[in-house]
Protein backbone atom coordinates (compact mmCIF):
# COMPACT_ATOMS: atom_id res chain seq x y z
CA UNK A 1 0.00 0.00 0.00
CA UNK A 2 1.63 3.33 -1.04
CA UNK A 3 1.57 5.85 1.79
CA UNK A 4 3.69 8.85 2.76
CA UNK A 5 3.77 9.22 6.54
CA UNK A 6 5.01 12.42 8.18
CA UNK A 7 6.30 12.18 11.75
CA UNK A 8 6.98 15.16 14.00
CA UNK A 9 10.00 15.28 16.31
CA UNK A 10 12.12 17.47 18.58
CA UNK A 11 15.60 16.11 18.05
CA UNK A 12 17.49 18.68 20.17
CA UNK A 13 16.87 17.77 23.82
CA UNK A 14 17.53 21.36 24.91
CA UNK A 15 14.44 22.49 23.02
CA UNK A 16 12.16 19.93 24.68
CA UNK A 17 11.92 22.09 27.79
CA UNK A 18 10.55 20.92 31.12
CA UNK A 19 7.66 18.58 31.64
CA UNK A 20 7.29 15.22 29.99
CA UNK A 21 5.04 15.90 26.98
CA UNK A 22 7.73 16.94 24.48
CA UNK A 23 10.13 14.32 25.83
CA UNK A 24 7.80 11.32 25.46
CA UNK A 25 6.83 12.46 21.95
CA UNK A 26 10.42 12.78 20.68
CA UNK A 27 13.27 10.42 19.85
CA UNK A 28 16.80 10.39 18.52
CA UNK A 29 15.62 8.18 15.65
CA UNK A 30 11.87 8.69 15.32
CA UNK A 31 11.56 6.56 12.17
CA UNK A 32 12.97 3.51 13.96
CA UNK A 33 9.47 2.73 15.23
CA UNK A 34 8.19 2.03 11.70
CA UNK A 35 11.39 1.20 9.80
CA UNK A 36 10.67 -2.52 9.69
CA UNK A 37 7.30 -1.78 8.03
CA UNK A 38 8.39 0.89 5.56
CA UNK A 39 10.29 0.99 2.29
CA UNK A 40 12.34 4.13 2.96
CA UNK A 41 12.63 7.01 5.43
CA UNK A 42 14.42 10.33 5.74
CA UNK A 43 14.78 13.26 8.18
CA UNK A 44 15.28 16.48 6.17
CA UNK A 45 16.64 19.52 8.04
CA UNK A 46 16.04 22.27 5.47
CA UNK A 47 13.17 23.31 3.23
CA UNK A 48 15.21 22.48 0.13
CA UNK A 49 15.97 19.04 1.54
CA UNK A 50 12.29 18.59 2.47
CA UNK A 51 11.12 19.43 -1.06
CA UNK A 52 13.49 16.87 -2.57
CA UNK A 53 12.65 14.22 0.03
CA UNK A 54 8.91 14.69 -0.38
CA UNK A 55 9.07 14.14 -4.13
CA UNK A 56 11.46 11.22 -3.62
CA UNK A 57 9.16 9.73 -0.96
CA UNK A 58 6.19 9.80 -3.33
CA UNK A 59 8.18 8.20 -6.15
CA UNK A 60 9.49 5.42 -3.92
CA UNK A 61 6.05 4.77 -2.38
CA UNK A 62 4.21 4.39 -5.70
CA UNK A 63 6.92 2.42 -7.54
CA UNK A 64 6.13 -1.32 -7.36
CA UNK A 65 6.32 -2.94 -4.95
CA UNK A 66 4.21 -0.13 -3.49
CA UNK A 67 4.83 0.35 0.23
CA UNK A 68 4.71 3.07 2.92
CA UNK A 69 7.56 5.56 3.39
CA UNK A 70 8.20 7.97 6.26
CA UNK A 71 9.55 11.51 6.64
CA UNK A 72 10.56 12.86 10.06
CA UNK A 73 10.16 16.65 10.32
CA UNK A 74 11.92 18.35 13.22
CA UNK A 75 10.22 21.16 15.11
CA UNK A 76 12.66 23.72 13.70
CA UNK A 77 11.77 22.81 10.14
CA UNK A 78 8.08 23.09 11.00
CA UNK A 79 8.08 26.32 13.01
CA UNK A 80 11.01 28.50 11.95
CA UNK A 81 10.23 31.40 9.61
CA UNK A 82 11.19 31.06 5.97
CA UNK A 83 14.22 33.29 5.23
CA UNK A 84 13.28 36.33 3.15
CA UNK A 85 15.98 35.55 0.58
CA UNK A 86 15.09 31.86 0.27
CA UNK A 87 15.11 30.56 -3.30
CA UNK A 88 12.82 27.56 -2.89
CA UNK A 89 12.05 25.05 -5.59
CA UNK A 90 9.92 21.90 -5.75
CA UNK A 91 11.59 19.29 -7.98
CA UNK A 92 9.70 17.93 -10.97
CA UNK A 93 8.09 14.56 -10.34
CA UNK A 94 8.32 13.21 -13.88
CA UNK A 95 6.67 10.11 -15.32
CA UNK A 96 6.85 6.94 -13.23
CA UNK A 97 7.18 3.70 -15.23
CA UNK A 98 6.89 0.40 -13.31
CA UNK A 99 9.70 -2.06 -14.07
CA UNK A 100 8.71 -4.65 -16.69
CA UNK A 101 10.43 -7.98 -17.22
CA UNK A 102 13.46 -8.60 -19.41
CA UNK A 103 12.25 -9.35 -22.99
CA UNK A 104 14.37 -12.51 -23.19
CA UNK A 105 12.76 -13.86 -20.02
CA UNK A 106 9.30 -12.98 -21.34
CA UNK A 107 10.03 -14.83 -24.59
CA UNK A 108 11.14 -17.95 -22.68
CA UNK A 109 8.03 -17.89 -20.49
CA UNK A 110 5.81 -17.47 -23.57
CA UNK A 111 7.50 -20.42 -25.28
CA UNK A 112 6.81 -22.72 -22.31
CA UNK A 113 3.20 -21.57 -21.99
CA UNK A 114 2.40 -22.11 -25.67
CA UNK A 115 3.98 -25.58 -25.66
CA UNK A 116 2.21 -26.70 -22.47
CA UNK A 117 -0.69 -29.15 -22.50
CA UNK A 118 -2.24 -27.87 -19.28
CA UNK A 119 -0.81 -24.47 -18.31
CA UNK A 120 -2.16 -22.82 -15.18
CA UNK A 121 -1.86 -19.13 -14.36
CA UNK A 122 -1.85 -18.43 -10.61
CA UNK A 123 -2.42 -14.83 -9.53
CA UNK A 124 -2.58 -13.11 -6.15
CA UNK A 125 -1.75 -9.39 -6.04
CA UNK A 126 -1.46 -8.58 -9.75
CA UNK A 127 -4.16 -6.06 -10.58
CA UNK A 128 -3.44 -2.57 -9.32
CA UNK A 129 -5.73 -1.16 -12.03
CA UNK A 130 -8.64 -2.39 -14.19
CA UNK A 131 -6.24 -2.56 -17.14
CA UNK A 132 -4.41 -5.48 -15.52
CA UNK A 133 -7.64 -7.48 -15.35
CA UNK A 134 -8.16 -6.93 -19.10
CA UNK A 135 -4.59 -8.03 -19.88
CA UNK A 136 -4.94 -11.12 -17.69
CA UNK A 137 -8.21 -12.07 -19.42
CA UNK A 138 -6.46 -11.58 -22.78
CA UNK A 139 -3.57 -13.84 -21.74
CA UNK A 140 -5.87 -16.56 -20.39
CA UNK A 141 -8.18 -16.50 -23.41
CA UNK A 142 -5.28 -16.48 -25.87
CA UNK A 143 -3.87 -19.62 -24.26
CA UNK A 144 -7.22 -21.03 -23.12
CA UNK A 145 -5.35 -21.59 -19.86
CA UNK A 146 -6.76 -22.22 -16.40
CA UNK A 147 -6.60 -19.31 -13.95
CA UNK A 148 -6.32 -19.86 -10.19
CA UNK A 149 -6.98 -16.65 -8.27
CA UNK A 150 -5.74 -16.46 -4.69
CA UNK A 151 -7.63 -13.16 -4.30
CA UNK A 152 -5.01 -10.88 -2.82
CA UNK A 153 -6.79 -8.41 -5.09
CA UNK A 154 -9.63 -8.47 -7.58
CA UNK A 155 -7.62 -10.02 -10.41
CA UNK A 156 -9.95 -12.10 -12.59
CA UNK A 157 -13.75 -12.44 -13.00
CA UNK A 158 -14.89 -15.35 -10.86
CA UNK A 159 -17.57 -16.40 -13.37
CA UNK A 160 -15.24 -16.47 -16.36
CA UNK A 161 -15.20 -20.05 -17.77
CA UNK A 162 -11.38 -20.20 -17.47
CA UNK A 163 -11.48 -19.45 -13.72
CA UNK A 164 -10.54 -22.75 -12.06
CA UNK A 165 -9.66 -21.80 -8.47
CA UNK A 166 -11.60 -24.68 -6.94
CA UNK A 167 -12.33 -26.89 -9.94
CA UNK A 168 -10.89 -30.29 -10.85
CA UNK A 169 -8.86 -28.55 -13.61
CA UNK A 170 -6.69 -26.42 -11.31
CA UNK A 171 -3.01 -26.83 -10.49
CA UNK A 172 -3.14 -30.56 -9.68
CA UNK A 173 -2.59 -31.65 -13.29
CA UNK A 174 -0.58 -28.67 -14.53
CA UNK A 175 2.56 -29.18 -16.60
CA UNK A 176 3.42 -25.45 -16.49
CA UNK A 177 2.49 -23.13 -13.64
CA UNK A 178 2.90 -19.38 -14.10
CA UNK A 179 2.71 -17.49 -10.80
CA UNK A 180 2.29 -13.72 -11.02
CA UNK A 181 2.71 -11.67 -7.83
CA UNK A 182 1.95 -14.71 -5.66
CA UNK A 183 3.05 -14.36 -2.04
CA UNK A 184 2.87 -18.06 -1.15
CA UNK A 185 4.02 -19.77 -4.35
CA UNK A 186 5.34 -22.73 -2.34
CA UNK A 187 1.77 -23.32 -1.14
CA UNK A 188 0.60 -23.43 -4.74
CA UNK A 189 3.34 -25.87 -5.75
CA UNK A 190 2.48 -28.31 -2.95
CA UNK A 191 -0.78 -29.13 -4.72
CA UNK A 192 0.84 -31.10 -7.56
CA UNK A 193 3.83 -33.30 -8.10
CA UNK A 194 5.86 -31.91 -11.00
CA UNK A 195 5.68 -29.05 -13.47
CA UNK A 196 7.71 -26.25 -14.94
CA UNK A 197 7.38 -23.32 -12.54
CA UNK A 198 7.51 -19.77 -13.86
CA UNK A 199 7.38 -16.94 -11.37
CA UNK A 200 7.10 -13.17 -11.84
CA UNK A 201 7.10 -10.96 -8.75
CA UNK A 202 8.02 -7.39 -7.90
CA UNK A 203 8.48 -7.68 -4.13
CA UNK A 204 11.15 -10.21 -3.18
CA UNK A 205 10.93 -9.21 0.48
CA UNK A 206 7.28 -10.26 0.77
CA UNK A 207 7.37 -14.05 0.76
CA UNK A 208 6.61 -17.18 2.78
CA UNK A 209 8.29 -20.58 2.38
CA UNK A 210 10.96 -20.67 -0.35
CA UNK A 211 9.64 -21.93 -3.68
CA UNK A 212 11.94 -23.53 -6.24
CA UNK A 213 11.21 -22.30 -9.76
CA UNK A 214 12.54 -22.97 -13.25
CA UNK A 215 12.35 -19.30 -14.23
CA UNK A 216 12.13 -16.48 -11.67
CA UNK A 217 11.49 -13.02 -13.09
CA UNK A 218 11.97 -10.00 -10.85
CA UNK A 219 9.57 -7.49 -12.36
CA UNK A 220 6.18 -5.89 -11.87
CA UNK A 221 3.46 -8.34 -12.88
CA UNK A 222 0.99 -5.78 -14.20
CA UNK A 223 3.64 -3.97 -16.26
CA UNK A 224 4.84 -7.28 -17.73
CA UNK A 225 1.45 -8.70 -18.74
CA UNK A 226 1.11 -6.78 -22.06
CA UNK A 227 4.58 -7.92 -23.12
CA UNK A 228 3.74 -11.53 -22.29
CA UNK A 229 0.43 -11.41 -24.18
CA UNK A 230 2.19 -10.12 -27.30
CA UNK A 231 4.95 -12.73 -27.01
CA UNK A 232 2.43 -15.56 -26.66
CA UNK A 233 0.36 -14.41 -29.65
CA UNK A 234 3.42 -14.37 -31.89
CA UNK A 235 4.12 -18.05 -31.17
CA UNK A 236 0.66 -19.56 -31.72
CA UNK A 237 0.25 -21.76 -34.78
CA UNK A 238 -3.08 -23.00 -36.22
CA UNK A 239 -2.45 -26.45 -34.70
CA UNK A 240 -1.80 -25.01 -31.25
CA UNK A 241 -4.88 -22.80 -31.55
CA UNK A 242 -7.07 -25.85 -32.20
CA UNK A 243 -5.56 -27.59 -29.18
CA UNK A 244 -6.21 -24.48 -27.08
CA UNK A 245 -9.87 -24.42 -28.13
CA UNK A 246 -10.32 -28.05 -27.12
CA UNK A 247 -8.70 -27.32 -23.77
CA UNK A 248 -10.89 -24.27 -23.26
CA UNK A 249 -14.04 -26.34 -23.74
CA UNK A 250 -12.93 -28.76 -21.04
CA UNK A 251 -12.09 -25.89 -18.69
CA UNK A 252 -15.49 -24.28 -19.26
CA UNK A 253 -17.22 -27.56 -18.39
CA UNK A 254 -15.16 -27.92 -15.20
CA UNK A 255 -15.94 -24.31 -14.24
CA UNK A 256 -19.68 -24.89 -14.72
CA UNK A 257 -19.49 -28.09 -12.69
CA UNK A 258 -17.72 -26.31 -9.81
CA UNK A 259 -20.29 -23.53 -9.56
CA UNK A 260 -23.18 -25.97 -9.71
CA UNK A 261 -21.56 -27.79 -6.80
CA UNK A 262 -21.32 -24.52 -4.82
CA UNK A 263 -25.07 -24.00 -5.24
CA UNK A 264 -25.80 -27.50 -3.92
CA UNK A 265 -23.42 -27.03 -1.00
CA UNK A 266 -25.05 -23.72 -0.07
CA UNK A 267 -28.41 -25.44 0.30
CA UNK A 268 -27.00 -27.83 2.91
CA UNK A 269 -28.09 -26.73 6.37
CA UNK A 270 -30.22 -23.91 4.91
CA UNK A 271 -32.58 -23.89 7.92
CA UNK A 272 -29.92 -24.41 10.56
CA UNK A 273 -29.62 -22.12 13.56
CA UNK A 274 -27.51 -20.08 13.80
CA UNK A 275 -27.82 -19.20 10.13
CA UNK A 276 -25.06 -20.55 7.90
CA UNK A 277 -22.52 -18.28 6.19
CA UNK A 278 -23.61 -19.77 2.86
CA UNK A 279 -27.22 -18.72 3.42
CA UNK A 280 -26.23 -15.19 4.47
CA UNK A 281 -24.33 -14.88 1.20
CA UNK A 282 -27.08 -16.41 -0.92
CA UNK A 283 -29.77 -14.18 0.60
CA UNK A 284 -27.71 -11.04 0.01
CA UNK A 285 -27.08 -11.66 -3.68
CA UNK A 286 -30.62 -11.01 -5.06
CA UNK A 287 -30.69 -7.73 -3.12
CA UNK A 288 -27.52 -6.32 -4.71
CA UNK A 289 -27.04 -8.05 -8.06
CA UNK A 290 -28.62 -5.18 -10.03
CA UNK A 291 -26.95 -2.45 -7.95
CA UNK A 292 -23.50 -0.86 -8.17
CA UNK A 293 -21.89 -2.69 -5.26
CA UNK A 294 -18.50 -3.36 -3.69
CA UNK A 295 -17.56 -6.07 -1.19
CA UNK A 296 -15.31 -4.35 1.36
CA UNK A 297 -14.67 -7.44 3.49
CA UNK A 298 -11.93 -10.02 3.70
CA UNK A 299 -13.22 -13.55 3.05
CA UNK A 300 -10.53 -15.63 4.75
CA UNK A 301 -12.84 -16.76 7.54
CA UNK A 302 -16.09 -16.69 5.57
CA UNK A 303 -15.25 -19.76 3.46
CA UNK A 304 -15.18 -17.54 0.35
CA UNK A 305 -18.93 -17.92 -0.12
CA UNK A 306 -19.43 -14.62 -1.99
CA UNK A 307 -16.79 -15.75 -4.50
CA UNK A 308 -18.72 -19.00 -4.93
CA UNK A 309 -22.21 -17.50 -5.30
CA UNK A 310 -21.91 -13.92 -6.57
CA UNK A 311 -20.64 -12.52 -9.86
CA UNK A 312 -17.45 -10.45 -9.53
CA UNK A 313 -16.57 -8.82 -12.86
CA UNK A 314 -15.54 -5.25 -11.95
CA UNK A 315 -12.24 -4.12 -10.50
CA UNK A 316 -13.77 -2.36 -7.48
CA UNK A 317 -16.09 -5.18 -6.43
CA UNK A 318 -13.53 -6.80 -4.09
CA UNK A 319 -10.80 -5.08 -2.08
CA UNK A 320 -8.68 -8.21 -1.56
CA UNK A 321 -7.25 -9.83 1.51
CA UNK A 322 -4.96 -8.53 4.26
CA UNK A 323 -1.21 -8.67 4.40
CA UNK A 324 -1.13 -9.81 8.03
CA UNK A 325 -3.69 -12.61 7.86
CA UNK A 326 -6.49 -10.41 9.15
CA UNK A 327 -4.94 -8.85 12.25
CA UNK A 328 -7.08 -5.76 12.71
CA UNK A 329 -7.79 -5.60 8.98
CA UNK A 330 -11.53 -6.16 8.54
CA UNK A 331 -13.33 -3.18 10.09
CA UNK A 332 -10.72 -0.46 9.30
CA UNK A 333 -10.30 -1.69 5.71
CA UNK A 334 -14.08 -1.77 5.26
CA UNK A 335 -14.44 1.80 6.50
CA UNK A 336 -11.63 3.04 4.25
CA UNK A 337 -13.06 1.32 1.17
CA UNK A 338 -16.57 2.58 1.97
CA UNK A 339 -15.27 6.16 2.13
CA UNK A 340 -13.64 5.68 -1.29
CA UNK A 341 -16.91 4.27 -2.69
CA UNK A 342 -19.06 7.08 -1.30
CA UNK A 343 -18.42 9.60 -4.07
CA UNK A 344 -19.63 7.07 -6.64
CA UNK A 345 -22.87 6.36 -4.78
CA UNK A 346 -21.74 2.74 -4.61
CA UNK A 347 -23.13 0.28 -2.06
CA UNK A 348 -20.38 -1.01 0.25
CA UNK A 349 -20.97 -4.44 1.79
CA UNK A 350 -18.99 -5.63 4.79
CA UNK A 351 -19.52 -9.08 6.28
CA UNK A 352 -17.65 -8.54 9.53
CA UNK A 353 -15.81 -11.54 10.92
CA UNK A 354 -13.12 -12.97 13.20
CA UNK A 355 -13.48 -10.58 16.12
CA UNK A 356 -11.93 -7.61 14.32
CA UNK A 357 -14.13 -5.16 16.21
CA UNK A 358 -12.36 -6.18 19.43
CA UNK A 359 -8.97 -5.08 18.06
CA UNK A 360 -7.56 -1.57 18.45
Amino acid sequence: MPMVMILGNIFDAVKRGTGKVAWVHSAQDAAALVRDMTKWDDAPHSLEHFAESMVRAYKIAVTPPMMPVALVLDVELQEDEVPSNANLHIPKLGTLVPPAADPAAVAEVAKLLVAAEHPVIVVDRVARTPEAIRHLIDLAETLQAAVVDRKGRMNFPNRHPLEQTRSRMGVANADVVLGIEVIDFAGVRSNRITANDLFAKSNYTDYLKFAETDIAVQADGEATLPLLVDAVKRLITPDRKRAFEERGAKLAAAHKEAFEQYTRQAATGWNDSPVSTARVTAELWPLIRNEDWSLVADLSFFQDWPLKLWNFDKYYQFIGGPGGYGIGYGAPAAVGAAIANKKYGRISINIQQDGDLMMG
